[in-house]
Formats: structure tokens, C-alpha cells, sequence
């Protein structure tokens, strides 16, 4: 396997992309969002819970519970992911290598929902990127299964991936399976500002 040095996050200065009607009808989609919860246009808590498994709802609840407007996205997950985040450290000491794994994941999966409302990458959206690689690298450390970080070549770039093994896996030809979301091509986005069309 290839070995690419990871890009660094580009802090973008130029501020946050204006788009006129986007703020002139900013009042409309905080009132959407206020009468039907954070899933008013998708069921994101939904997708973003289904990986982290029952011990999560708690968390979905209280951040559909808190999330009254486009404002209060960041930082409710960001809430959430400290404490996660705190909890894995606590469990990890405690030598509970499960919890711990687990609590990692559920606080990497905050943190990359938490990045979700920022279009401009300034200090807060790189912040969540760095602690949303930093926490699923504590969770690949400690999972069952191999996992790694991978870069893969792009048009002379690199997107970051995870690279999985199947528990168990001794060696031998298995399937190779490449997954994409928009979280990841957030990601993607974040190392390079000047990409302005999707693939």
C-alpha cells in the first residue's frame, strides 16, 4: 500500500461564502427548523444514530431537543462529542477497551455532524475535522477488526479514507468495497478550498 502524507486542512480567510437569499431568508429556515426539529429537510439524526447503536439515542434525543436553529447545530454536537470524548477517555483509562472503542466512534460521528452547518473551513470547522480524525483514530486503535488511515489518490490530490480488514482476516483475496457520503467529500473539501465542483 501506497504511504501518502496526509494534506493539512487549508484555514480558508475569506470569510464565509455569502449567498444573498440564503441570509435574507435566514429567519425562514430557523423557523422550519424550530417547528420541525434538526431532520426537517432529511432524517440525519436518523442515518447519523443507526451506526452508533442504541446507547446513542439519548444523544440524538437531547440534540433534537436542543437544536432550535441553524445556529445551534455546531454546538450542540460539539456538546455531545466532548462528553463522549470524555467518557472513552475515562473508560480507556479504566482499561474498558470496548466502552472505550465505542464512545470514540460515537464522539468521531458528533464531531463530523458537528462540522455539517459550516461552509467557510475558519478555526472552529479544521477544530472538529482534526477532533473527528483524532477520535476515530482512538477508535480504530482499539477496534476488533484492523482499520487504518489511508489517503487515496485524486486528480493529484488525495481524499482520506479508512481502510478496514474483516475480523479475523488472515490473509487471502476478499472484496474491496469503497464507500462515499457527502460527509466524506466534506472532508475531502476541507483539505482544499479551491475545488468548487462535486465529482
Amino acid at each position: 500500500m501506497n504511504v501518502i502524507r496526509p494534506p493539512q486542512p487549508v484555514l480558508d480567510k475569506r470569510g464565509e461564502p455569502h449567498v444573498r437569499r440564503f441570509e435574507a431568508q435566514r429567519w425562514l429556515l430557523d423557523n422550519i427548523i424550530r417547528a420541525n426539529g434538526i431532520d426537517w429537510d432529511q432524517p440525519r439524526s436518523l442515518y447519523l444514530s443507526g451506526p452508533c447503536g442504541n446507547e446513542a439515542n439519548a444523544d440524538f434525543a437531547g440534540i433534537r431537543e436542543r437544536v432550535k436553529k441553524m445556529a445551534d447545530i455546531g454546538p450542540a454536537f460539539e456538546a455531545v462529542a466532548r462528553r463522549r470524548e470524555a467518557k472513552a477517555k475515562a473508560a480507556e483509562e479504566a482499561d474498558r477497551r470496548v466502552t472505550a472503542r465505542d464512545n470514540y466512534f460515537m464522539a468521531a460521528v458528533h464531531w463530523g455532524a458537528a462540522q455539517w452547518p459550516y461552509d467557510q473551513n475558519d478555526e472552529t470547522n479544521i477544530a472538529y475535522n482534526n477532533k473527528k480524525r483524532e477520535c476515530y483514530a482512538k477508535y480504530a486503535a482499539l477496534a476488533d477488526h484492523h482499520v487504518e488511515a489511508v489517503w487515496v489518490p485524486f486528480r493529484g490530490k488525495a481524499i482520506p479514507a479508512w481502510f478496514h480488514l474483516p475480523p479475523g482476516y488472515k490473509g487471502g483475496r476478499i472484496p474491496a468495497v469503497i464507500a462515499s457520503s457527502t460527509a466524506a467529500w466534506r472532508c475531502y473539501r476541507s483539505t482544499d478550498r479551491d475545488n468548487t465542483k462535486r465529482p
